[in-house]
């Protein structure tokens, strides 16, 4: 299995994420896959249904079915979205949520 971990921020605040007044909360999910990631990328995808959230799109080789694609849900205001490789930064260690 390989760990990979999807980090992001929340502006708790109205107002420009750069305005002094703003406070940014960081959320990040481990999720384990079977395979080494492929590709992955941003945007609004259908997890289960037909229902478009935003999500990020992980694809990855599985040793036994081959290409495998993993959905995983963000919170539709998240900004600053990564995918991190075996090891999550510091700064989000208190925000990690565990799914598999």
């Amino acid at each position: 299995m390989n760990r990979i971990f999807v980090t992001y921020d929340l502006q708790q605040t109205p107002g420009s994420p750069h305005s002094k007044d703003a406070v940014i909360a960081r959320g990040a999910k481990e999720v384990l896959v079977s395979g080494p990631v492929l590709k992955w990328e941003v945007g609004e995808f259908d997890e289960h249904s037909s229902v478009k959230a935003s999500s990020v799109k992980v694809e990855f080789l599985d040793p036994t079915i081959g290409h495998t694609v993993e959905i995983i849900t963000v919170p539709g205001h998240s900004h600053n979205v990564h995918l991190h490789l075996n090891s999550l930064p510091e700064e989000y260690r208190h925000a990690l949520k565990t799914t598999v």
